[in-house]
């Protein structure tokens, strides 16, 4: 399902349906387009206002590979490149115009844990490689840590 609250712009996507709500005081909810494929354990981020919807598992509990973006404004889904690999529970974090995806599960619910890590740009809808994790994760958490030092003099 999607819910939208338009002042904090929530968006929480499920498996099949989609739904939303005015304002966050507002208990009234509107439904949505569904999902184009209903999907979960699907990695995800937001930028500008859009869910990126990334992988999970599909009926018959099955890794995907699809990509889709929801843009709230306009109620409407868009499918993406596909990913290189089908994942579920894969760790995503958006830093700047791209999503770094790390890790998570491979062929159906009882996939194996993986060290993959790709990068996707945003503006190209294109994936990249990135070095493997050191060792297998999946469902964990991923953060972009960005910490420069610089001095002088002295």
């Amino acid at each position: 399902m999607i819910y939208r609250f338009i002042l904090s712009t929530l968006v929480i996507a499920s498996a099949e349906h989609a739904f939303a709500a005015q304002e966050v005081s507002d208990v009234t909810w509107l439904k949505l387009p569904d999902m184009p494929v209903p999907r979960w354990e699907a990695g995800t981020v937001v930028l500008d206002g859009r869910l990126y919807v990334f992988g999970g598992y599909t009926k018959g509990t099955k890794s995907s590979k699809r990509v889709d973006v929801f843009d709230p404004m306009d109620t409407s889904w868009q499918q993406l490149t596909d990913l290189p690999s089908a994942i579920t529970h894969m760790n995503a974090v958006l830093d700047g115009r791209t999503v770094w995806i790390a890790g998570g599960f491979k062929d159906g619910y009882k996939g194996h844990a993986i060290t993959e890590v790709w990068n996707y740009d945003i503006d190209k809808n294109t994936f990249t490689a990135a070095p493997p994790l050191p060792e297998r994760r999946a469902g964990g958490a991923l953060h972009s840590l960005v910490v420069t030092c610089t001095t002088s003099g002295g």
